[in-house]
């Protein structure tokens, strides 16, 4: 179980990201970080609570606010235009050279909804972690043998996680995804409760929209 507080997400599209939600000033301080970032560019960033309007930082500003302090999960994100999902062009071989130039190969895990990126990822850089997102949307709970499907499927992807929508979690799940040489990660948590709930059956790592209460539970 990754101890509280000890990663933050960023989810790129293009060459943007967003760090962290509302609570994100409490994290910060309890981590040690400052709440606000001035970009060499002169774009002020806040990351948390959001008073006002807000410029995004680029996946270069968070990777070095991020350096030698938390892991960073970075989400690729899908493209959209006129309803009609695709994928940004060489948005893999981009975040790849960005973490590459940050020295942070073994501080990221490159996670996303499409699937079929992963392998890609892999063959740029084999140093770099993979895990698949997963949700009712890509995955059917409900099927016969459902989850060894899914760890099947999972297998050619070459990917070390599988990031599971916490309303399918089921308490089977740690034993097989380990089993299957898988960390298992559950989003997006923001009860107290849950989050111990959660570390007791054995999951590996937690998103959450309150990383004030992750710090406060102390899991």
């Amino acid at each position: 179980m990754r101890s509280a507080g000890s990663c933050v997400e960023a989810n790129t599209a293009s060459t943007a990201a967003i760090v962290l939600g509302d609570a994100g000033d409490a994290w910060l301080e309890a981590m040690g970080l400052p709440a606000r970032l001035v970009s060499r560019r002169g774009r002020v960033v806040r990351l948390g609570g959001w008073p006002e309007p807000q410029q995004i930082p680029t996946l270069w500003e968070v990777l070095n606010l991020a350096k030698d302090h938390v892991q960073v999960y970075i989400e690729i994100k899908f493209s959209e235009r006129d309803g009609v999902f695709g994928r940004y062009p060489n948005i893999a071989e981009a975040v790849v050279e960005a973490v590459r130039s940050a020295g942070m190969l073994a501080q990221v895990l490159i996670i996303s909804f499409d699937w079929t990126i992963l392998p890609i990822i892999k063959s740029l850089e084999p140093a770099l972690q993979t895990g698949t997102i997963v949700s009712d949307d890509v995955w059917n709970p409900r099927a016969e043998h459902a989850l060894q499907t899914l760890v099947d499927e999972l297998a050619s992807l070459r990917c070390n996680w599988i990031n599971m929508d916490c309303d399918l979690f089921t308490n089977t799940m740690p034993g097989v995804a380990h089993n299957h040489g898988y960390k298992l990660g559950i989003w997006t948590v923001n009860s107290s409760d849950e989050m111990r709930r959660l570390a007791t059956a054995g999951i590996d790592s937690i998103t959450t929209d309150r990383p004030d209460l992750f710090y406060e539970v102390k899991l």
